[in-house]
């Protein structure tokens, strides 16, 4: 019947008669063919007496189909919605516009409805989606101040206290600690239980210890764990009360913290942060061998900055006296990677070099020590680099090399607490001149030892050697006066009781 009287042209009611089709196509969910009939009714009667219910009818056909961009479209046409449904008209309009990603249009039309419908029931959420839009576009100060009218207007709703967390996390991001803290402590007094309670806390915590509050932050982040045991940030509520014990002071209890994070299989991030906090204190109390083993861990991580080059090169050094020497390279390497001054860089080349000279890699050894002096740096890790180069060039037969770099060392070493170096390096130096032939540099080099210093180890060898020397130099009275004074300095050295021995057995043959 419909269709019948649709096709005539001239039918008086023709306007009340395409509208009628299109509402029957609209109820009946066949959005498409209604959506086209209010079109055909309002290119007809574009300014008849139905046509302000069929434009909105055809909008909100449109918006239920999700033709969100299509809204856009009709509602541009539309100059101004009557009064009577204005609110959904700006509401579809806004929403569609998030939809499809328009954020200015989103923002304009919630505005309009906010302005123009004060009693809608859309308002409240108009109120928070304009806070939300602005949030993303980080425009920090509007979005607080849309969330913050949410709450004030809309007090008793649920949709108050996230208003409320929203707020504070933008004020938060404005720097305004002060503001954000007091809309957390009003949700948290006019609202515990709400949703937000959990994450406000959290967030609360957080504030605290970015305004250096540790006190609260610590009674913040207790209050969380009595009323949250078990939830999504237990393990990270654990590394921050943890840390927060630290910063107080109370070891015991941040040692204990830690343990418990990690014991609640954390996240990544905060898995390696309390090892490495877990592993500061270890070391700190001198607990080494745990220690040593959390940084070892913490080596594989994208965290191993944090450790830093002075615990990289602890550790590098801690594990080589442990003999475990992939673990110290792998340590060192890391310390290289680092980039860090040349004076670490000298370290950790020098370290590498002990490693290959403990496998008995002389050619990487001696790289790697020629890499620490390379660093440029004046740190006792030169001289010892120095001294180790020139001690296996002088294995390596490269004498006139050797003895350039165990003068090096001797003048590396020259502040008295590098005096065991220097020592070593005279002992080096008279070793080089010895194998390369040169009876006398060697023994000047070994008296030298003798009379410049007083190792135990090192002096009775020199002094020993030196007897040996001039011995075959056919200087038996000073050699035999050098065994003298090895045995009036170092009576209980193995060297001494030789020297008395061979003393002993010349006597004799003396007398015989």
């Amino acid at each position: 019947m419909l269709d019948r009287v649709i096709g005539q042209a001239q039918h008086p009611e023709r306007e009340e008669i395409l509208y009628v089709k299109a509402n029957c196509l609209r109820q009946l969910e066949q959005r498409a063919d209604a959506v086209a009939m209010y079109a055909r009714q309002l290119a007809e009667f574009p300014a008849g007496k139905l046509a302000p219910q069929a434009q909105y009818e055809r909008l909100s056909t449109l918006y239920n189909d999700g033709k969100y961009q299509e809204v856009l479209d009709v509602a541009a046409q539309v100059a101004a919605p009557p009064p009577e449904y204005a609110d959904n008209v700006y509401w579809m309009s806004a929403e569609s516009a998030v939809a499809v990603q328009k954020s200015e249009a989103a923002v304009q039309n919630y505005r309009l409805l906010v302005d123009k419908c004060p009693s809608s029931p859309f308002v409240k959420d108009a109120l928070y989606r304009l806070g939300w839009l602005l949030q993303k576009q980080e425009v920090w100060e509007s979005a607080a101040s849309w969330f913050q009218q949410v709450s004030e207007r809309f007090p008793k709703d649920p949709l108050a206290a996230k208003a409320l967390y929203a707020a504070g996390v933008c004020r938060s991001r404005l720097g305004q600690s002060e503001a954000a803290l007091r809309d957390w402590t009003v949700l948290l007094t006019q609202y515990p239980e709400s949703a937000e309670v959990a994450e406000t806390l959290y967030q609360k915590a957080m504030e605290e210890l970015r305004t250096k509050n540790p006190r609260a932050a610590g009674a913040t982040l207790d209050e969380r764990m009595r009323r949250f045991q078990d939830d999504a940030r237990k393990a990270e509520v654990l590394y921050w009360r943890g840390a927060v014990a630290r910063q107080t002071g109370d070891r015991v209890e941040a040692e204990k913290l830690f343990r418990a994070c990690l014991a609640a299989t954390p996240a990544k991030e905060f898995e390696r942060e309390s090892m490495l906090e877990l592993g500061l204190l270890l070391q700190e109390d001198g607990r080494k061998e745990e220690a040593a083993g959390l940084f070892q861990t913490l080596l594989d991580a994208p965290i191993t900055d944090k450790l830093g080059p002075d615990r990289l090169a602890w550790l590098a050094e801690f594990q080589l006296e442990q003999k475990r020497t992939d673990a110290a390279a792998k340590a060192a390497n890391a310390l290289l990677a680092l980039k860090p001054d040349k004076g670490w860089v000298q370290t950790a080349w020098t370290v590498l070099g002990r490693i290959h000279r403990a496998k008995e890699e002389r050619d990487p050894a001696i790289h790697a020590f020629t890499e620490a002096l390379s660093a440029g740096a004046s740190t006792a890790y030169g001289a010892e680099a120095a001294l180790r180069l020139g001690e296996l060039l002088t294995q390596a037969g490269r004498f006139d090399e050797a003895a350039k770099h165990l003068n090096d060392a001797a003048s590396r070493a020259a502040a008295p607490e590098l005096l065991g170096l220097r020592a070593h390096a005279y002992a080096g130096l008279a070793r080089n001149a010895e194998e390369k032939g040169d009876a006398e540099a060697a023994l000047r080099y070994y008296m030298s030892v003798g009379i410049l210093f007083n190792d135990a180890t090192l002096v009775p060898e020199a002094l020993r050697k030196a007897a040996t020397l001039l011995d075959k130099l056919g200087r038996g009275q000073e050699a035999q006066a050098m065994r003298e004074e090895l045995k009036a300095r170092y009576p209980d050295s193995p060297l001494s009781r030789q020297g008395q021995t061979r003393t002993e057995r010349r006597e004799e043959k003396g007398n015989a």
